[in-house]
């Protein structure tokens, strides 16, 4: 947020250069983007403290044992399901399995922000 102009990006990249240009890229966006008479950090006093937020334990470090064989059975069976919902199917355009694992922060002024993180499986099809 710079003002009432806000961005939202991301990075992979967590190396000092990475991350000295994924803060530029956030600014640079922010300044390109429209000002909005809604945007803006809220009032401290409705912020939670860091320490009113309890570890929801969602991260599960079997997401790395997750290999191609695994991924491509349950792809396979979330396509199995979808052409199952009605006989007039019979092709599908295939399906998806993916793993993601990665965080969030938030941080609107300092010393206060949330971090969460943790695995996610989306499986799709597509019949």
């Amino acid at each position: 947020m710079l003002g009432q102009q806000v961005a939202v990006t991301s990075t992979s990249d967590l190396t000092e250069a990475g991350l000295k240009r994924f803060v530029q890229d956030a600014l640079e966006l922010a300044q390109l983007a429209q000002s909005d008479p809604y945007a803006g950090p809220p009032a401290p006093e409705l912020l939670s403290k860091p320490s009113e937020h309890p570890d929801l334990e969602l991260y599960d470090p079997e997401i790395e044992a997750i290999d191609a064989d695994f991924a491509l059975g349950r792809a396979a069976l979330a396509e199995k399901a979808a052409l199952s919902v009605d006989p007039r199917l019979s092709n599908s355009e295939g399906a998806t399995f993916t793993r993601v694992s990665g965080g969030s922060s938030l941080v609107t002024r300092p010393g206060s922000g949330a971090q969460c993180g943790g695995p996610t499986f989306p499986c799709q099809s597509a019949p």
